[in-house]
């Protein structure tokens, strides 16, 4: 996680007991069709990430573990114009370019940032104060008391 600098400013510490972040990344070659009925072999980059994070409840304020799993396809193309040239129409598959240079870390703290959900809170707060408790008392109807003055007018 010391690598993952963006990351780190959003979540709070790790207790000890909790296992690190595990990660595969796997690239592959897929045979696409090109606009003028060529066949290419375009390179892909999977990445699968899959951990828990401790962040704080927005409710209560008390620290919890949110469980991430991220699963991304990316096409590596060489240029930033085969980039703004690629079509949007798939949601499945990121459009990234790749260079020497790449670093795949910057990649992984940038998904596991996009995750994090922008208003964390547990399920259920364990210590919500009872001044924040929804109380559970019957409910009643706003048109009763329209059913009551309807009675009293016969």
């Amino acid at each position: 996680m010391t690598l993952l600098p963006r990351l780190l400013q959003a979540v709070l510490p790790l207790p000890e007991n909790i296992p690190a972040f595990r990660w595969t990344a796997a690239g592959e070659m897929r045979t696409e069709s090109a606009p003028a009925g060529d066949t290419v072999h375009a390179p892909y980059l999977k990445l699968t990430l899959s951990g828990a994070l401790q962040l704080e409840c927005q409710r209560c304020l008390a620290p919890y573990l949110h469980s991430l799993s991220i699963q991304m396809l990316y096409r590596i193309v060489e240029t930033e114009q085969q980039a703004d040239a690629a079509p949007l129409d798939n949601d499945q598959i990121e459009i990234i370019v790749g260079t020497r240079a790449f670093d795949l870390l910057d990649l992984m703290d940038q998904e596991l940032y996009l995750a994090l959900p922008s208003a964390p809170k547990h399920p259920v707060c364990p210590a919500l104060p009872d001044a924040l408790r929804i109380s559970r008392l019957p409910h009643r109807s706003p048109f009763a008391m329209l059913a009551a003055l309807k009675q009293h007018d016969r």
